[in-house]
């Protein structure tokens, strides 16, 4: 059974607090990516993709003693390339653009970071929301508790 949070309370003020984060969330990913930063992903993509074909007609030519750090760093190219359209690519579900919402302390200065399903970022309107399953950073969630 839920318990009534008393006006004007911390409590209340948490909620407002959320509910305008929220809002902002909503409205700003409404708007779609950042101007660039989809033109800006393909580029970067498009880089590894062409990278990935040069190393791969590499291999084919190379000699048996340099097979091994060519394939090694193809498949270090091929997780970045993978990574990197997985969260991109998608957006985010504007029902639920993000299930938890941490502030973190970087050399006193707090920085907060929403983790949801899918990554968003906009460094101009202030939202960071990280992909739970990539991101380094979602791991705090999961490991620590509040405080």
């Amino acid at each position: 059974m839920a318990s009534q949070v008393e006006p004007h309370s911390a409590a209340a003020a948490i909620i407002e607090d959320e509910e305008r984060l929220l809002a902002k969330v909503e409205a700003r990913a409404a708007m779609g990516p950042a101007n660039g930063s989809s033109r800006a992903s393909r580029v970067v993509a498009e880089d590894y993709d062409r990278e990935l074909i040069d190393l791969r007609d590499a291999v084919a030519e190379a000699k048996p003693e340099d097979l091994a750090p060519l394939v090694e760093q193809m498949s270090r190219l091929a997780a970045i390339r993978a990574r990197l359209g997985g969260s991109q690519t998608l957006p985010i579900d504007l029902a639920s653009p993000y299930f938890a919402h941490m502030v973190l302390l970087e050399g006193g200065e707090p920085r907060e970071v929403l983790v949801g399903k899918r990554g968003f970022i906009d460094r101009q309107h202030g939202i960071q929301i990280v992909d739970w399953r990539n991101a380094p950073i979602s791991q705090v969630y999961y490991r620590y508790e509040e405080g």
